[in-house]
């Protein structure tokens, strides 16, 4: 998969978690997904990327400790 064609699909993948996220009322993952999406959009640097990848997972784990 060419890099272009990576930052496509996590932005999908992305928006997939930021409705669903917004669907059960997951605030902080919705706003994490969707900075993170934003990133993949306009081509940032794999950093950039992976940093947004981390928040979105501290979010998640958030919501397990939570029992969600």
């Amino acid at each position: 998969m060419s890099p272009v064609a990576g930052l496509r699909w996590r932005a999908h993948l992305a928006h997939s978690l930021r409705g669903t996220a917004g669907n059960i009322g997951a605030s902080a993952v919705t706003q994490a997904a969707a900075e993170l999406e934003q990133l993949c959009q306009i081509g940032s640097t794999e950093d950039q990327v992976e940093e947004g990848l981390i928040a979105v997972e501290r979010c998640l784990a958030l919501l397990a400790l939570m029992g969600f």
